[in-house]
């Protein structure tokens, strides 16, 4: 397993901009990380007249949800009394947003675009 440095989150999805929002982009600090071009790119499609695939919007909202979702894995990972925060929140209005299973929850609730 390599030490690999990724790119610190937040990721957002946007139009790409050199092809008028033909195409879907996941950037984080003004770098692009990925693009999903649309279906009918050799025509120049724009924003408006560009076909995306079906699950392209969904595969990007995941994309940029990585690095969310890796910390809360790490966190998951690491944590041997993981359970304990959680709990608590049942109990009353503690919600203690550094529990690692809150983490989890918003982590799926930003990859399905919530």
């Amino acid at each position: 397993m390599t030490n690999a440095t990724y790119t610190p989150g937040p990721w957002a999805v946007e139009p790409l901009q050199w092809d008028d929002g033909a195409s879907i982009a996941i950037v984080a600090a003004g770098q692009i990380i990925a693009t999903i071009s649309p279906e009918n790119e050799d025509e120049s499609p724009d924003m408006h007249t560009a076909k995306r695939g079906p699950h392209d919007e969904a595969n990007a909202l995941l994309i940029a949800a990585a690095p969310l979702l890796l910390e809360t894995l790490r966190i998951v990972t690491e944590d041997e009394e993981i359970c304990t925060c959680h709990a608590r929140s049942w109990f009353g209005d503690h919600h203690d947003t550094q529990c690692p299973i809150t983490m989890a929850g918003d982590a799926i609730a930003k990859a399905m675009g919530a």
